[in-house]
């Protein structure tokens, strides 16, 4: 059994001119348009990918395995510290890693940060990010434009008589080379 509306009820929907069916909607509006506003940012294009390392510019290898005795390790670690925590604030610590390159003394040191620069700031409009490593040492490094990811040189100073050095890469990037 339907139960009816009272006159006093009827009355005051039929003087308003509005009915049921309409009252509904316009109730619900503020509502649909809030689902949907959050609907399309959900579903808007995705932010460009941050991409991957960059490649290496000549001068720059990746060893296998730590190419250095322990201490090189000791000097590269003294280096990288400082510059590990200082991303560390700035981006998410468990998706920052550290990557073991080479670098032979011989290269230019200048043109190393600066094939790195291109691609970074240049090709992917990354912010520079000023980094202090530790003794002895030179740093580099770069902020995604969200903020999200970052990539950070720390290279150490040959010593006398040494052909190679440790190039410490610390980064959020994917381990794919791009380019």
């Amino acid at each position: 059994m339907r139960s009816r509306p009272s006159p006093s009820a009827q009355r005051r929907r039929a003087r308003s001119g509005i009915s049921s069916a309409v009252r509904l909607p316009v109730a619900w509006l503020p509502t649909a348009v809030l689902v949907a506003g959050l609907m399309t940012a959900c579903t808007g294009a995705p932010s460009e990918p941050p991409g991957a390392v960059p490649a290496m510019p000549d001068g720059v290898t990746a060893p296998e395995e730590y190419a250095f005795g322990d201490d090189m390790a000791a000097r590269d670690l003294r280096a990288t510290d400082p510059v590990y925590y200082a991303l560390v604030d700035q981006v998410d610590r468990d998706r920052l890693r550290t990557r073991p390159l080479v670098l032979d003394t011989a290269v230019d040191v200048a043109a190393v940060r600066d094939a790195y620069d291109d691609e970074l700031a240049g090709a992917r409009g990354w912010d520079a990010l000023p980094l202090q490593p530790g003794d002895d040492a030179w740093a580099q490094g770069w902020l995604s434009p969200d903020g999200e990811d970052a990539f950070a040189l720390v290279g150490l100073e040959p010593g006398p008589g040494e052909t190679h050095v440790s190039l410490t890469v610390l980064t959020t990037l994917p381990d794919e080379v791009s380019g």
